[in-house]
Protein backbone atom coordinates (compact mmCIF):
# COMPACT_ATOMS: atom_id res chain seq x y z
CA UNK A 1 0.00 0.00 0.00
CA UNK A 2 1.30 3.71 -1.07
CA UNK A 3 -0.29 6.52 -0.28
CA UNK A 4 -3.80 4.53 0.77
CA UNK A 5 -3.43 2.69 -2.26
CA UNK A 6 -2.50 -0.11 -3.53
CA UNK A 7 0.29 -0.39 -6.52
CA UNK A 8 1.99 -2.78 -7.90
CA UNK A 9 5.48 -3.16 -6.59
CA UNK A 10 8.53 -2.89 -9.13
CA UNK A 11 11.45 -5.47 -9.33
CA UNK A 12 14.32 -2.86 -9.75
CA UNK A 13 15.69 -1.84 -6.42
CA UNK A 14 16.85 1.78 -5.63
CA UNK A 15 19.57 2.92 -2.93
CA UNK A 16 19.09 6.16 -1.94
CA UNK A 17 22.55 7.46 0.17
CA UNK A 18 21.39 10.71 2.74
CA UNK A 19 18.61 10.81 4.32
CA UNK A 20 18.61 14.88 3.88
CA UNK A 21 16.07 16.82 2.40
CA UNK A 22 17.17 15.66 -1.47
CA UNK A 23 17.69 11.82 -0.80
CA UNK A 24 13.89 12.16 1.35
CA UNK A 25 12.64 13.40 -2.21
CA UNK A 26 13.93 11.45 -4.46
CA UNK A 27 12.55 8.01 -2.18
CA UNK A 28 9.17 9.90 -2.24
CA UNK A 29 9.07 10.27 -6.03
CA UNK A 30 10.56 6.51 -6.67
CA UNK A 31 7.78 4.90 -3.90
CA UNK A 32 5.22 6.64 -5.48
CA UNK A 33 5.48 4.52 -9.00
CA UNK A 34 6.25 1.36 -7.38
CA UNK A 35 10.16 1.01 -6.71
CA UNK A 36 11.65 -0.52 -3.88
CA UNK A 37 13.53 2.37 -2.34
CA UNK A 38 15.85 1.84 0.35
CA UNK A 39 17.20 5.03 2.13
CA UNK A 40 20.60 4.93 3.77
CA UNK A 41 21.42 7.95 6.56
CA UNK A 42 24.83 7.72 8.74
CA UNK A 43 23.18 9.60 11.76
CA UNK A 44 19.86 8.12 14.05
CA UNK A 45 17.16 10.21 12.36
CA UNK A 46 16.04 11.34 8.98
CA UNK A 47 15.38 15.25 7.75
CA UNK A 48 18.84 16.60 7.61
CA UNK A 49 18.81 20.18 7.80
CA UNK A 50 15.51 20.53 9.24
CA UNK A 51 17.05 19.66 12.55
CA UNK A 52 18.62 22.96 12.35
CA UNK A 53 16.03 25.24 11.91
CA UNK A 54 14.46 27.38 14.66
CA UNK A 55 11.96 24.80 16.30
CA UNK A 56 9.32 27.93 17.07
CA UNK A 57 9.69 28.36 12.86
CA UNK A 58 9.34 24.70 12.34
CA UNK A 59 7.95 22.41 15.08
CA UNK A 60 9.78 19.26 15.87
CA UNK A 61 6.19 17.86 15.54
CA UNK A 62 6.00 19.04 11.79
CA UNK A 63 8.76 16.93 10.96
CA UNK A 64 7.84 13.99 12.61
CA UNK A 65 4.85 13.85 11.18
CA UNK A 66 6.70 14.17 7.27
CA UNK A 67 8.82 11.69 8.25
CA UNK A 68 6.13 9.47 9.06
CA UNK A 69 4.82 9.79 5.82
CA UNK A 70 7.93 8.69 4.19
CA UNK A 71 7.80 5.55 6.36
CA UNK A 72 3.94 4.51 5.33
CA UNK A 73 4.99 5.05 1.97
CA UNK A 74 6.56 1.74 1.90
CA UNK A 75 10.70 3.45 1.94
CA UNK A 76 13.05 1.20 3.79
CA UNK A 77 14.70 3.16 6.07
CA UNK A 78 18.20 2.27 7.39
CA UNK A 79 19.40 4.36 10.48
CA UNK A 80 23.30 4.84 11.31
CA UNK A 81 24.56 3.26 8.37
CA UNK A 82 27.51 4.68 7.43
CA UNK A 83 28.16 3.34 3.49
CA UNK A 84 32.14 2.74 2.93
CA UNK A 85 31.90 1.99 -0.91
CA UNK A 86 29.43 2.23 -3.54
CA UNK A 87 30.45 -1.45 -5.24
CA UNK A 88 29.12 -3.10 -1.76
CA UNK A 89 25.82 -1.67 -2.51
CA UNK A 90 23.73 -4.17 -4.74
CA UNK A 91 21.55 -2.04 -6.40
CA UNK A 92 20.20 -1.23 -9.94
CA UNK A 93 20.48 2.33 -9.44
CA UNK A 94 21.60 4.87 -6.22
CA UNK A 95 21.63 8.29 -5.47
CA UNK A 96 23.82 10.39 -3.67
CA UNK A 97 22.79 12.95 -1.73
CA UNK A 98 24.85 13.10 1.54
CA UNK A 99 24.97 17.36 1.58
CA UNK A 100 27.84 20.14 1.55
CA UNK A 101 31.18 18.44 1.94
CA UNK A 102 29.74 14.93 2.03
CA UNK A 103 31.43 11.73 0.88
CA UNK A 104 31.58 11.44 -2.88
CA UNK A 105 32.91 7.87 -2.82
CA UNK A 106 35.58 8.37 -5.49
CA UNK A 107 33.36 9.73 -8.07
CA UNK A 108 35.35 11.71 -11.37
CA UNK A 109 35.72 15.20 -9.88
CA UNK A 110 36.63 18.51 -11.67
CA UNK A 111 37.28 21.78 -9.38
CA UNK A 112 36.55 20.05 -6.41
CA UNK A 113 32.92 19.49 -7.62
CA UNK A 114 31.96 15.77 -8.91
CA UNK A 115 31.36 15.29 -12.52
CA UNK A 116 27.69 15.12 -13.65
CA UNK A 117 25.43 16.14 -16.13
CA UNK A 118 22.92 18.62 -15.47
CA UNK A 119 19.63 17.71 -16.96
CA UNK A 120 19.72 14.41 -15.48
CA UNK A 121 22.09 14.69 -12.53
CA UNK A 122 24.01 11.63 -13.52
CA UNK A 123 27.35 11.34 -12.29
CA UNK A 124 30.34 9.26 -14.62
CA UNK A 125 29.33 6.09 -13.27
CA UNK A 126 26.54 4.80 -14.98
CA UNK A 127 23.69 3.90 -12.39
CA UNK A 128 24.76 6.69 -9.94
CA UNK A 129 23.38 10.03 -9.63
CA UNK A 130 23.53 12.85 -7.66
CA UNK A 131 22.12 16.09 -6.46
CA UNK A 132 21.58 18.21 -3.32
CA UNK A 133 24.02 20.85 -1.88
CA UNK A 134 26.69 18.00 -2.71
CA UNK A 135 27.22 19.61 -5.45
CA UNK A 136 27.77 22.98 -4.92
CA UNK A 137 30.74 24.38 -2.48
CA UNK A 138 28.03 26.21 -0.53
CA UNK A 139 24.25 25.09 1.08
CA UNK A 140 21.45 24.80 -1.16
CA UNK A 141 18.13 26.33 -0.66
CA UNK A 142 15.82 23.73 0.36
CA UNK A 143 13.68 24.15 -2.20
CA UNK A 144 16.86 23.97 -5.05
CA UNK A 145 17.54 20.26 -2.85
CA UNK A 146 14.18 19.10 -3.35
CA UNK A 147 13.71 19.85 -6.92
CA UNK A 148 17.02 18.11 -7.58
CA UNK A 149 15.92 14.55 -5.70
CA UNK A 150 12.68 14.75 -7.54
CA UNK A 151 14.83 15.26 -11.00
CA UNK A 152 17.22 12.66 -9.93
CA UNK A 153 14.05 10.16 -9.05
CA UNK A 154 12.88 10.96 -12.66
CA UNK A 155 16.33 10.12 -14.27
CA UNK A 156 16.85 7.11 -11.94
CA UNK A 157 12.72 5.90 -13.67
CA UNK A 158 14.49 6.23 -17.29
CA UNK A 159 17.47 4.71 -16.55
CA UNK A 160 16.18 1.32 -15.32
CA UNK A 161 13.77 1.77 -18.75
CA UNK A 162 16.82 1.91 -20.34
CA UNK A 163 15.52 5.02 -22.40
CA UNK A 164 17.38 8.26 -22.77
CA UNK A 165 18.15 10.00 -19.85
CA UNK A 166 18.22 13.62 -21.59
CA UNK A 167 15.79 13.34 -24.80
CA UNK A 168 12.89 16.76 -24.04
CA UNK A 169 14.33 17.36 -20.20
CA UNK A 170 15.91 20.97 -21.54
CA UNK A 171 13.37 23.00 -19.95
CA UNK A 172 12.00 20.49 -17.18
CA UNK A 173 13.01 23.01 -13.84
CA UNK A 174 13.87 26.49 -14.98
CA UNK A 175 12.54 28.11 -18.15
CA UNK A 176 11.90 31.34 -19.33
CA UNK A 177 7.80 31.97 -19.35
CA UNK A 178 6.11 33.80 -21.73
CA UNK A 179 3.22 34.63 -19.28
CA UNK A 180 3.06 38.69 -18.57
CA UNK A 181 1.39 40.63 -15.77
CA UNK A 182 0.16 44.23 -16.24
CA UNK A 183 1.24 45.38 -12.68
CA UNK A 184 0.75 49.53 -13.74
CA UNK A 185 -2.40 49.98 -12.05
CA UNK A 186 -2.01 47.47 -9.36
CA UNK A 187 -1.78 49.04 -5.52
CA UNK A 188 1.65 48.13 -3.92
CA UNK A 189 0.99 46.80 -0.63
CA UNK A 190 3.54 46.57 2.96
CA UNK A 191 5.42 43.10 3.68
CA UNK A 192 3.48 41.50 6.46
CA UNK A 193 6.01 40.03 8.90
CA UNK A 194 4.60 38.41 12.39
CA UNK A 195 5.14 40.99 15.10
CA UNK A 196 7.84 38.40 16.99
CA UNK A 197 10.60 37.99 14.86
CA UNK A 198 11.38 35.06 15.85
CA UNK A 199 7.68 33.74 15.93
CA UNK A 200 5.36 32.10 13.45
CA UNK A 201 2.65 33.93 11.61
CA UNK A 202 -0.49 34.74 13.35
CA UNK A 203 -3.82 33.44 11.80
CA UNK A 204 -4.44 37.14 10.92
CA UNK A 205 -0.66 38.40 9.68
CA UNK A 206 -1.29 34.76 7.48
CA UNK A 207 -4.33 35.99 5.39
CA UNK A 208 -3.05 39.42 5.42
CA UNK A 209 0.50 38.64 4.06
CA UNK A 210 -1.08 36.09 1.48
CA UNK A 211 -3.61 38.42 0.30
CA UNK A 212 -0.41 40.91 -0.63
CA UNK A 213 -0.15 37.83 -3.87
CA UNK A 214 -1.18 39.01 -6.95
CA UNK A 215 -3.04 37.21 -9.52
CA UNK A 216 -0.16 35.95 -11.96
CA UNK A 217 -1.93 36.51 -15.40
CA UNK A 218 -2.50 38.42 -18.92
CA UNK A 219 -5.54 38.80 -19.90
CA UNK A 220 -4.72 41.97 -21.49
CA UNK A 221 -7.39 40.69 -24.49
CA UNK A 222 -10.20 39.24 -22.36
CA UNK A 223 -9.82 42.96 -20.45
CA UNK A 224 -10.34 44.43 -24.02
CA UNK A 225 -12.37 41.94 -25.87
CA UNK A 226 -15.94 42.05 -25.33
CA UNK A 227 -16.49 38.69 -27.06
CA UNK A 228 -13.34 37.16 -24.20
CA UNK A 229 -14.99 38.46 -21.44
CA UNK A 230 -18.02 37.05 -22.18
CA UNK A 231 -17.17 33.80 -21.95
CA UNK A 232 -14.53 34.67 -19.08
CA UNK A 233 -12.30 32.34 -19.50
CA UNK A 234 -8.61 32.27 -20.75
CA UNK A 235 -7.50 31.87 -24.29
CA UNK A 236 -5.98 28.86 -23.36
CA UNK A 237 -9.00 27.20 -22.09
CA UNK A 238 -10.58 28.69 -25.44
CA UNK A 239 -7.80 26.69 -27.72
CA UNK A 240 -8.46 23.75 -26.13
CA UNK A 241 -11.89 23.75 -26.39
CA UNK A 242 -11.81 24.41 -29.67
CA UNK A 243 -9.32 21.82 -30.78
CA UNK A 244 -11.89 19.26 -28.70
CA UNK A 245 -14.47 20.98 -31.36
CA UNK A 246 -12.74 20.25 -34.22
CA UNK A 247 -11.52 16.66 -33.68
CA UNK A 248 -14.33 15.34 -31.61
CA UNK A 249 -16.49 12.59 -33.65
CA UNK A 250 -19.76 12.99 -34.99
CA UNK A 251 -22.86 12.82 -32.52
CA UNK A 252 -20.93 13.76 -29.01
CA UNK A 253 -21.40 17.05 -26.96
CA UNK A 254 -17.62 18.26 -27.12
CA UNK A 255 -18.31 18.54 -30.78
CA UNK A 256 -20.41 21.64 -29.94
CA UNK A 257 -18.33 23.06 -27.22
CA UNK A 258 -16.69 25.93 -28.55
CA UNK A 259 -18.71 26.55 -31.68
CA UNK A 260 -20.08 29.56 -29.89
CA UNK A 261 -16.62 30.78 -29.06
CA UNK A 262 -15.73 30.30 -32.32
CA UNK A 263 -18.36 31.74 -34.27
CA UNK A 264 -18.68 35.04 -31.67
CA UNK A 265 -15.21 37.26 -33.01
CA UNK A 266 -15.77 39.51 -34.81
CA UNK A 267 -12.19 38.95 -36.24
CA UNK A 268 -11.29 42.60 -35.74
CA UNK A 269 -7.60 41.81 -34.67
CA UNK A 270 -7.60 43.41 -31.40
CA UNK A 271 -6.16 40.69 -29.30
CA UNK A 272 -3.18 40.01 -31.69
CA UNK A 273 -2.70 44.10 -31.04
CA UNK A 274 -2.68 43.66 -27.52
CA UNK A 275 -1.37 40.37 -26.72
CA UNK A 276 2.54 40.14 -25.47
CA UNK A 277 3.26 36.76 -27.63
CA UNK A 278 1.02 38.16 -31.06
CA UNK A 279 -2.15 35.10 -30.26
CA UNK A 280 -4.23 35.85 -32.65
CA UNK A 281 -7.73 34.71 -31.51
CA UNK A 282 -9.37 35.66 -34.67
CA UNK A 283 -6.99 34.20 -37.37
CA UNK A 284 -7.58 30.87 -35.00
CA UNK A 285 -11.21 31.38 -35.28
CA UNK A 286 -11.31 31.81 -38.85
CA UNK A 287 -9.34 28.56 -39.50
CA UNK A 288 -11.80 26.91 -37.20
CA UNK A 289 -14.65 28.06 -39.06
CA UNK A 290 -13.24 26.99 -42.43
CA UNK A 291 -12.63 23.32 -40.67
CA UNK A 292 -16.40 23.02 -39.73
CA UNK A 293 -17.93 24.14 -42.85
CA UNK A 294 -14.95 21.52 -44.67
CA UNK A 295 -16.59 19.16 -42.57
CA UNK A 296 -20.23 19.93 -43.04
CA UNK A 297 -20.47 20.60 -38.99
CA UNK A 298 -21.39 24.69 -38.93
CA UNK A 299 -24.75 25.95 -37.77
CA UNK A 300 -26.15 27.81 -40.28
CA UNK A 301 -28.35 29.54 -37.98
CA UNK A 302 -24.72 31.84 -37.16
CA UNK A 303 -24.19 33.08 -40.89
CA UNK A 304 -27.34 32.42 -43.00
CA UNK A 305 -28.98 35.86 -42.77
CA UNK A 306 -25.59 37.79 -43.52
CA UNK A 307 -24.93 35.58 -46.59
CA UNK A 308 -28.11 35.57 -47.68
CA UNK A 309 -27.67 39.55 -47.26
CA UNK A 310 -24.25 39.70 -49.23
CA UNK A 311 -26.18 37.00 -51.75
CA UNK A 312 -29.04 39.60 -52.94
CA UNK A 313 -26.09 42.39 -52.65
CA UNK A 314 -24.41 40.99 -55.22
CA UNK A 315 -26.57 39.56 -56.98
CA UNK A 316 -26.52 40.89 -60.82
CA UNK A 317 -30.02 42.25 -60.89
CA UNK A 318 -29.01 44.66 -57.58
CA UNK A 319 -25.12 45.13 -58.05
CA UNK A 320 -24.29 48.06 -59.50
CA UNK A 321 -21.02 48.85 -61.24
CA UNK A 322 -21.03 51.99 -63.68
CA UNK A 323 -18.76 54.77 -64.65
CA UNK A 324 -19.53 58.54 -63.86
CA UNK A 325 -22.79 59.59 -66.05
CA UNK A 326 -21.33 61.20 -69.18
CA UNK A 327 -17.83 59.89 -68.92
CA UNK A 328 -16.56 56.89 -71.16
CA UNK A 329 -13.97 55.54 -68.19
CA UNK A 330 -13.22 56.42 -64.40
CA UNK A 331 -10.08 57.33 -62.70
CA UNK A 332 -11.99 56.42 -59.60
CA UNK A 333 -14.44 53.68 -58.25
CA UNK A 334 -16.48 54.95 -55.55
CA UNK A 335 -17.54 51.64 -53.28
CA UNK A 336 -19.83 52.74 -50.38
CA UNK A 337 -19.79 49.14 -49.35
CA UNK A 338 -22.66 48.11 -47.18
CA UNK A 339 -22.26 50.12 -43.82
CA UNK A 340 -22.96 53.04 -45.40
CA UNK A 341 -25.94 53.03 -47.03
CA UNK A 342 -27.69 50.87 -44.22
CA UNK A 343 -26.82 53.29 -41.72
CA UNK A 344 -28.30 56.38 -44.20
CA UNK A 345 -29.17 55.38 -47.91
CA UNK A 346 -28.61 59.01 -48.58
CA UNK A 347 -25.32 59.21 -47.84
CA UNK A 348 -23.98 57.53 -50.36
CA UNK A 349 -25.65 59.96 -52.63
CA UNK A 350 -24.36 62.86 -50.79
CA UNK A 351 -20.65 61.49 -50.90
CA UNK A 352 -21.09 60.72 -54.70
CA UNK A 353 -21.79 63.95 -55.21
CA UNK A 354 -19.14 65.72 -53.53
CA UNK A 355 -17.04 63.02 -54.81
CA UNK A 356 -17.56 64.20 -58.45
CA UNK A 357 -17.18 68.07 -57.15
CA UNK A 358 -13.57 67.17 -55.61
CA UNK A 359 -11.86 64.81 -57.93
CA UNK A 360 -11.57 65.19 -61.49
CA UNK A 361 -11.32 62.10 -63.79
CA UNK A 362 -14.43 60.31 -63.27
CA UNK A 363 -15.72 58.93 -60.53
CA UNK A 364 -17.64 55.41 -60.91
CA UNK A 365 -19.88 54.13 -58.38
CA UNK A 366 -19.95 50.37 -57.42
CA UNK A 367 -22.87 49.25 -54.96
CA UNK A 368 -22.10 45.82 -53.75
CA UNK A 369 -20.89 43.89 -50.73
CA UNK A 370 -16.76 43.20 -50.34
CA UNK A 371 -17.54 39.72 -49.12
CA UNK A 372 -16.78 39.90 -45.79
CA UNK A 373 -19.97 37.65 -44.71
CA UNK A 374 -18.23 34.90 -46.72
CA UNK A 375 -15.05 35.54 -45.09
CA UNK A 376 -16.49 35.63 -41.21
CA UNK A 377 -18.44 32.26 -42.19
CA UNK A 378 -15.69 30.66 -43.00
CA UNK A 379 -17.07 30.01 -46.92
CA UNK A 380 -13.65 30.35 -48.59
CA UNK A 381 -14.63 28.96 -52.07
CA UNK A 382 -17.77 31.51 -51.67
CA UNK A 383 -15.47 34.23 -50.93
CA UNK A 384 -12.76 33.69 -53.72
CA UNK A 385 -15.72 33.23 -56.46
CA UNK A 386 -17.10 36.89 -55.07
CA UNK A 387 -13.15 38.43 -54.91
CA UNK A 388 -12.82 37.00 -58.43
CA UNK A 389 -16.28 38.60 -59.73
CA UNK A 390 -15.20 41.85 -58.64
CA UNK A 391 -11.82 41.87 -59.90
CA UNK A 392 -13.52 40.91 -63.49
CA UNK A 393 -16.26 43.92 -63.17
CA UNK A 394 -13.17 46.31 -61.91
CA UNK A 395 -11.00 45.37 -64.80
CA UNK A 396 -13.59 45.96 -66.78
CA UNK A 397 -14.17 49.12 -65.95
CA UNK A 398 -10.00 50.09 -66.03
CA UNK A 399 -8.34 49.57 -63.10
CA UNK A 400 -9.64 52.40 -61.55
CA UNK A 401 -8.44 53.52 -57.98
CA UNK A 402 -10.63 52.26 -55.29
CA UNK A 403 -12.09 54.89 -53.21
CA UNK A 404 -13.66 53.13 -49.60
CA UNK A 405 -15.66 54.14 -46.86
CA UNK A 406 -16.24 51.48 -44.92
CA UNK A 407 -13.00 50.18 -42.62
CA UNK A 408 -14.24 46.55 -42.72
CA UNK A 409 -14.11 46.84 -46.68
CA UNK A 410 -10.56 48.26 -46.16
CA UNK A 411 -9.41 45.66 -44.32
CA UNK A 412 -10.85 42.80 -46.56
CA UNK A 413 -8.91 44.79 -49.75
CA UNK A 414 -6.17 45.19 -48.30
CA UNK A 415 -6.32 41.54 -47.26
CA UNK A 416 -7.19 39.47 -50.43
CA UNK A 417 -6.82 42.52 -53.09
CA UNK A 418 -3.48 44.01 -52.88
CA UNK A 419 -3.19 44.54 -57.10
CA UNK A 420 -6.18 46.77 -56.58
CA UNK A 421 -5.06 50.46 -55.82
CA UNK A 422 -7.18 51.66 -52.65
CA UNK A 423 -8.02 54.38 -50.93
CA UNK A 424 -9.93 56.13 -47.57
CA UNK A 425 -12.31 58.25 -48.17
CA UNK A 426 -11.57 60.17 -44.84
CA UNK A 427 -8.12 60.37 -46.26
CA UNK A 428 -10.28 62.60 -49.25
CA UNK A 429 -11.54 64.54 -46.87
CA UNK A 430 -8.53 65.59 -45.28
CA UNK A 431 -6.98 66.31 -48.78
CA UNK A 432 -10.34 68.69 -49.86
CA UNK A 433 -12.68 70.67 -47.93
CA UNK A 434 -15.69 69.51 -46.54
CA UNK A 435 -19.12 70.93 -47.98
CA UNK A 436 -20.07 74.44 -46.85
CA UNK A 437 -23.18 72.94 -45.05
CA UNK A 438 -21.37 70.48 -42.75
CA UNK A 439 -22.66 71.61 -39.46
CA UNK A 440 -19.71 72.24 -36.78
CA UNK A 441 -19.67 69.95 -33.95
CA UNK A 442 -22.42 67.68 -35.57
CA UNK A 443 -22.07 63.89 -35.53
CA UNK A 444 -19.93 61.66 -38.50
CA UNK A 445 -21.10 57.96 -39.26
CA UNK A 446 -17.88 56.44 -37.91
CA UNK A 447 -17.50 52.19 -38.65
CA UNK A 448 -15.03 50.58 -36.39
CA UNK A 449 -11.59 50.64 -37.13
CA UNK A 450 -8.48 48.30 -35.38
CA UNK A 451 -5.37 49.41 -34.03
CA UNK A 452 -4.11 48.01 -37.21
CA UNK A 453 -5.96 51.17 -39.10
CA UNK A 454 -4.12 53.43 -36.61
CA UNK A 455 -3.75 55.82 -40.18
CA UNK A 456 -7.32 55.98 -40.84
CA UNK A 457 -8.29 56.98 -37.54
CA UNK A 458 -5.91 59.34 -37.01
CA UNK A 459 -6.78 60.94 -40.84
CA UNK A 460 -10.72 60.67 -38.95
CA UNK A 461 -9.66 62.40 -35.91
CA UNK A 462 -8.09 65.38 -37.47
CA UNK A 463 -11.09 66.05 -40.16
CA UNK A 464 -13.50 65.90 -36.99
CA UNK A 465 -11.10 68.46 -35.59
CA UNK A 466 -10.92 70.42 -38.44
CA UNK A 467 -14.62 70.90 -39.05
Amino acid sequence: MIGGYSLARKKQQIAVIGGGLSGLSCAMELAGKGFNVTVFEKSGKLGGRLWDMDRDLLPEQVIKEDIRQIEENGVNIRLNSCIADLPDLNFDALYVATGICGNTFGLDMENGIIQYDPVSLASSHSGVFVGGSLLSKKLCSPIHSIAQGARAARSIERFVQNVSLTNGRENEETQHTRLYTNIKHEDRKPKVLPKEISSQYTEKEAIDEAGRCMQCECKECVKACDSLAHFGHYPKRHLRDICKTLTSLQGIRSKMIATRVINSCSLCGLCKELCPNDLDMGAICLESRRILVNNDTMPPAFYEFWLRDMLNANDEKICIFKNQPGTPTSKYLFFPGCQMGSSFPGYVEKTYKYLIECLDGGIGLAVACCGAPAEWSGRKELHQEHLKSFVNKWEEMGRPQVILACTTCQKMFSKYLPEVPVKSLWVIMEENKLPLNVKKGGSAPLHFMTLAQAGISRTFKKVNADY
